[in-house]
């Protein structure tokens, strides 16, 4: 992967400069933490993720095993032991067994089908395989996933592990049904929802006469173009005869270091950035009158405690914990409000308890996830004015007005020192929360709370049923159906909403700390910063001019670089 070895190493080359300049120890060891911490995920998150899905016994394993020309992933697997497998190239073949993100052990590839998992583990598979490792250099990996009908735990937990940015779906259909499944259609607006994208394939094409595909691929076309978009892709698969050239076409169309590029450039320049800034600051006091170095230290700190407190001011002035929590809530209200009559038309054909919770949960997850994500973000943005605020304090209490020289230095600068710097540092810090937020312990743990929930009140709506069917017999389909609608408004939506208060809330308030925590942190950090640079020249201060100016020439030679790393 070009792009990745090509940020790996502007990362690199940043903070060797940064070592050469930067005097601090602290300011260091925080850059070199942030570097680590950027390596470690170009270095995992790299690929595409490409996750095959379907209905159960829809032929995904069966497509994978022949796409990769060996007889491997277990298709005889019931849907209370579907886990996900990712496929890797290596040269040295076994598997990696991983459990709610930590990893349990690892097995030799003989035992893939006697694997002691649980749905929502993950099982790496590394496998010598040409195939793969052509896919693995183009920065591709593909994923084999339960069943979209697999069981609830199984499913959320799937979903959560591949919403992220950089996956990209393949759902198969068999092309036996003449059209797509409920489930699979339901799945595809919930990655709409998630803003990933999808291409459907119709499986086990042998089984149909090749006279009748064409008119099953027309119609799934349509459906496809209406629901995905006008440039939908649809195309036939089968492991009995091989066919799986449609696959292998969107999957040279897949481009990974598009993907890097979009991901990590902004955060690779503000790495870079990061460390400008704190060379323009070391000009800007190296041009600044040392005589009141002292009292810049106490404004400095003055500042640091004003803005603290203007922060938790701020905490304590936003949306209160309970209001965000109903808006929440109301969301999830009007989602489930909105498809009654689905679910009413749902309920009429299918008396399973675990499809209807299911179906419930499929409303529900993309509600969750988007309205937690504007909530800690509106939360964020209201606390981060401080962080904003300080940035531009601390540029007033280092200006020396009328100093020429620091004129000068202000010109070399610009306006990067401060602000500019700050604000990518609250973007990543809202990033961080939002992988916090689709990480196993957050919303899986919520949404699996959700399906204990779910159990008993669907078991009582199926219980009543019949019996309010029979109250009204004789009347059509329709009266039925709407019967069954007005008890899920009136009953069973409501106690789904009171039974999520607890958990919401908490799940909020835990969100809410870590960003109260992280700002405190941002703010505590970049006055350190500033304070250790004023002592650092104040301990210079015995220097010359001629020496000053030398140092000042040098920060711009390096300041240079690091621009350079930036295109």
């Amino acid at each position: 992967m070009e792009r990745t070895k090509f940020y790996t190493e502007r990362i690199s080359q940043a903070t060797e400069i940064a070592r050469e300049y930067i005097k601090s120890d602290a300011l260091m060891h925080r850059l070199e933490e942030e570097q680590k911490g950027l390596l470690n995920d170009l270095a995992s998150n790299r690929f595409i993720k490409v996750p095959f899905v379907g209905d159960f016994n829809a032929g995904k394993s069966s497509l994978l095993n022949t796409m990769m020309g060996i007889n491997l992933l277990p298709t005889d697997i019931v849907p209370t032991t579907a886990v996900a497998y990712e496929l890797y190239y290596s040269e040295e073949e076994y598997l990696q067994i991983y459990h709610k993100g930590e990893k349990q052990g690892t097995a030799p590839l003989s035992q893939i089908g006697a694997l002691k998992a649980v749905p929502g583990d993950v099982v790496y598979v590394y496998l010598k395989n040409d195939f793969l490792k052509r896919l693995n250099d183009r920065g591709i990996v593909l994923v084999d996933m339960p069943g979209i009908n697999s069981g609830i735990e199984a499913h959320n937990n799937a979903i959560l592990s591949y919403i992220q940015e950089g996956s990209y779906f393949i759902l198969l259909s068999e092309i036996e049904q003449g059209t797509l499944s409920r489930s699979t259609l339901r799945f595809i607006d919930e990655l709409k929802k998630y803003g990933l994208k999808c291409s459907i394939f119709l499986s086990k094409v042998e089984g149909k006469p090749e006279s009748e595909v064409p008119t099953i691929v027309k119609n799934v076309e349509d459906i496809a173009q209406r629901i995905i978009g006008p440039d939908a892709v649809v195309g036939t698969v089968s492991s009995v005869t091989k066919q799986y050239d449609d696959v292998l076409r969107l999957l040279d169309n897949l481009d990974a270091e598009t993907f890097i590029t979009q991901k990590y450039s902004e955060l690779v320049c503000g790495f870079i950035d990061e460390i400008i800034e704190d060379l323009q600051l070391q000009i800007k006091l190296a041009c600044s009158d040392k005589k009141d170095f002292q009292s810049k230290i106490a404004a400095l700190g003055a500042e640091r405690e004003k803005t603290l407190e203007s922060l938790r001011a701020k905490a304590a002035g936003a949306q209160s914990l309970e209001n965000s929590a109903d808006d929440v809530l109301n969301d999830i209200r009007e989602a489930l409000v909105k498809n009654s009559l689905h679910l009413a038309h749902f309920i009429s054909n299918n008396n399973s308890t675990d499809a209807f919770s299911a179906e419930l949960l499929s409303i529900i997850r993309p509600v969750l996830f988007s309205s937690f994500k504007r909530e800690i973000s509106e939360y964020q943005n209201v606390i981060g004015d401080s962080v904003r605020d300080f940035s531009l304090k601390v540029n007033d209490i280092l200006q020396d007005k009328g100093n020429q020289a620091l004129d000068a230095a202000n010109e070399i600068i610009g306006n990067l020192l401060g602000r500019e710097v700050l604000e990518g540092l609250l973007k990543k810090g809202l990033d961080k929360l939002m992988e916090k937020l689709i990480a196993y312990k957050g919303l899986s743990t919520l949404l699996g709370t959700l399906g204990k929930i779910l159990a008993p009140l669907v078991t009582i709506l199926l219980n009543i049923i019949p019996d309010l069917l029979r109250l009204i017999f004789g009347k059509s389909r329709e009266s039925k159906v709407d019967l069954i609608r007005q008890k899920i408004v009136s009953e069973i939506v409501p106690k789904i909403v009171e039974s999520l208060r607890e958990p919401v809330t908490t799940m909020l308030d835990e969100q809410r700390r870590e960003a109260m925590n992280s700002m405190e942190q941002l703010i505590n950090s970049e006055a350190q910063k500033f304070n250790d640079s004023v002592k650092m020249v104040q301990q210079e201060q015995r220097a010359d001019e001629e020496s000053t100016a030398l140092k000042v020439k040098a920060l711009q030679v390096a300041i240079d670089k690091l621009e350079n790393l930036k295109r």
